[in-house]
């Protein structure tokens, strides 16, 4: 099992600006986001993250979060 967790915070200007390489104003909150994943049984449904036809892909770090995941503790059931 792999637990994680992450600090909250709460971008009060300039979340987009930080990407043309200017400075944000950012405080923390006092909550966390909280992840557990662990292996479970398969019962051969289809993942949750199929998805309908023509739908958007997942964003690339969704992508590479679920990838390490299953390579830490293998194939995930969902």
């Amino acid at each position: 099992m792999i637990v994680v967790s992450a600090p909250g915070k709460v971008v009060i200007s300039g979340e987009y600006a930080v990407l043309g390489g200017t400075t944000a104003v950012v405080a923390s909150v006092d909550l966390r986001a909280r992840v557990t994943l662990s292996r479970g049984p398969s019962d051969g449904s289809p993942p949750r993250d199929a998805g309908s036809p023509g739908a958007a892909p997942l964003p690339p770090e969704v992508v590479l979060s679920r990838q390490e995941a299953e390579r830490a503790l293998g194939p995930l059931a969902v």
